[in-house]
């Protein structure tokens, strides 16, 4: 599950870093036709400062989204544990009685 979870991470970043180079191009063009448009250095200094506020708001995105994607892994690996030892708890108690415990509570592999 681990091997898995951490795949995903990888797929999450290189489609981020994906999204990123398009969002970059994007804007290149962007800033190649106002400045064929506008000439004057007030309205290029505005421009890039309004690019600068998208690019920020733009990353914190990105990790606002990785973040959230590391927690709700977390919080499935957390649910998996605690299902797991409740059902070994299960499970011993059905051997300290002698019975044979229900086959929901045998180990499996999760290939």
């Amino acid at each position: 599950m681990k091997h898995r979870q951490s795949l995903e991470l990888k797929e999450l970043r290189a489609s981020q870093r994906a999204r990123s180079k398009e969002w970059k191009t994007g804007e290149n063009a962007r800033r190649r036709e106002l400045f064929a448009k506008n000439t004057s250095p007030k309205e290029r200094r505005a421009y890039f400062k309004d690019r600068q506020e998208r690019w920020d708001a733009y990353r914190r995105l990105l990790a606002d989204e990785y973040t959230s994607r590391q927690n709700e892994q977390k919080a499935r690996i957390q649910a998996v544990i605690e299902d797991q030892a409740v059902k070994l708890k299960e499970f011993n108690a059905s051997l300290s009685r002698q019975e044979r415990p229900a086959d929901e509570l045998w180990p499996r592999n999760s290939y």
